[in-house]
């Protein structure tokens, strides 16, 4: 069972509900799930590894307990790391203009939104691709030889914007909501 599985498994199970049920209460939830914050560590962490970390939720109260907010805080805490690693690249200097998310989860609709909603860089949505088995080759040869090969050609795509499927860009009302999740992820984590 993969890690994303795991964590969707246990979500559904929690609220005995299926997927589909889960991410149209987390699309229609306020940004912040009202306080709930959930971390998604329901078998640890591998990245960092953190392989006895356990899932929390906190901020629960009898106002703000309800599938709704469960799903919601479900969906911002599978982004809790990405988020916060954003924000040390930020404070290093790191200009960051663009966020790609690709994989499976890319092509949920509920998770492109909170991931948007959640920070206030420009999500991006490329076509389906092997960007992670290249960008392995990639570091690989680099690796071997010393040198960063070019990016296959297929790739430089990646600059045009006829290869973005979807853009999804942050306002600043979402903004003002989104910090509320990922303050108490830093707390927490």
């Amino acid at each position: 069972m993969t890690h994303r599985s795991v964590r969707s498994t246990a979500i559904s199970h929690i609220l005995g509900r299926d997927h589909d049920e889960i991410f149209h209460f987390a699309r229609h939830a306020t940004p912040g799930a009202e306080g709930v914050t959930l971390l998604t560590y329901f078998e640890g962490e591998r990245t960092p590894s953190l392989p006895m970390a356990r899932a929390t939720i906190h901020g629960m109260s009898l106002a703000n307990s309800n599938p709704r907010n469960l799903a919601r805080a479900f969906v911002e805490g599978m982004f809790c790391g990405l988020v916060v690693g954003l924000d040390a690249l930020i404070d290093s200097g790191v200009p960051v203009d663009r966020l790609f998310i690709i994989g499976r989860v890319s092509c949920n609709r509920t998770v492109q939104q909170v991931l948007a909603q959640t920070t206030p860089i420009p999500v991006l949505i490329p076509e389906p691709g092997e960007y992670v088995t290249v960008g392995a080759v990639m570091q690989a040869a680099a690796a071997v030889t010393g040198e960063f090969p070019d990016r296959p050609s297929n790739i430089r795509k990646l600059r045009s914007e006829a290869f973005i499927r979807r853009s999804w860009h942050s306002t600043s009302q979402r903004n003002r909501h989104s910090a509320i999740p990922f303050r108490s992820c830093r707390a927490i984590g």
